[in-house]
């Protein structure tokens, strides 16, 4: 306060007004007693939360602890287990689009390509009923008599095609392949003109004849599987030697690329990467 009244009377402060203004700069002001919350206008009087235990049940509330200005609440519990709420089953989901169904197959080659290749593998020569005529003038111009007229030469698909088809446990992955090559061939020779033998093994294989030339779809016993005979690739090698020696015109369609060394060197090997080439004329 002594300070204040310094102050005063150097800023020559009079009036109560000045002095109350000088009290509140300097911060020695009092402050005004807080109005009841009943008698401030707009201002409702907030309920105190009760601080004591609550007791469940239904049980004697007077040995509760009663602390003073505190309100004690005690309800009882239903006696009655509350229920669960009611399970609802929701409508199921709408099942989802149908399935596109199996991947479509997609063949070795395309199919004209594949059908030019079982042409050039299943057509033979044979000897056309028209003249050659530069034969026949070599022959007149070395005088040599024409007791009998030199004929052409013609590809054919005439004489028809046995078509061995194996579908053991090693030709597994490849059935439709099978199948693909089997429909190729009987389109291009004619479905009466070709035999197909379907086997397991090449120890069920029928007698062959040497009227038609024959084409082999196999692995021969190069891929081993499980449940595959034992001793299989030998079996093929046996089958292949015999055909050669029974003078069986033989081309074996392989689905790898790979030197077939221990085969005899007769027997023609078609793999179905190659088949594209094959149907132009290129190996």
């Amino acid at each position: 306060m002594a300070e204040a009244l310094t102050a005063a009377r150097v800023l020559e402060f009079t009036t109560e007004r000045d002095l109350v203004v000088l009290m509140e700069l300097l911060g020695l002001a009092r402050e005004p007693e807080p109005t009841p919350a009943e008698a401030r206008p707009g201002k409702k009087p907030t309920r105190r939360r009760p601080t004591s235990p609550v007791v469940p049940g239904g049980g004697d509330t007077t040995a509760l602890p009663v602390v003073a200005g505190m309100l004690t609440v005690a309800e009882p519990l239903p006696s009655e287990p509350v229920a669960p709420i009611a399970y609802v089953s929701a409508k199921p989901l709408d099942p989802g689009p149908a399935s596109g169904g199996s991947v479509a197959y997609e063949p070795i080659v395309p199919l004209h390509q594949l059908r030019a290749a079982m042409t050039m593998i299943i057509r033979r020569p044979r000897r056309s009923v028209l003249v050659d005529i530069e034969a026949a003038v070599e022959l007149l111009a070395e005088k040599r008599p024409l007791e009998q007229l030199p004929r052409l030469t013609e590809q054919t698909l005439d004489g028809g095609v046995t078509i061995i088809a194996d579908v053991g446990p090693e030709m597994l992955p490849y059935l439709d392949d099978v199948d693909h090559l089997v429909e190729s061939a009987q389109h291009v020779a004619g479905e009466p003109e070709t035999r197909v033998c379907w086997i397991e093994d090449s120890a069920d294989l029928p007698p062959l004849g040497t009227e038609h030339p024959t084409m082999i779809i196999s692995t021969l016993g190069a891929a081993r599987a499980p449940g595959s005979p034992p001793g299989s690739a030998a079996r093929w090698q046996e089958l292949a030697r015999t055909m050669i020696n029974d003078e069986i015109d033989v081309t074996a369609v392989v689905p790898h690329r790979r030197r077939w060394t221990d085969h005899p060197a007769e027997v023609r090997f078609v793999a179905w990467d190659d088949l594209s080439e094959v149907g132009r004329g290129r190996t």
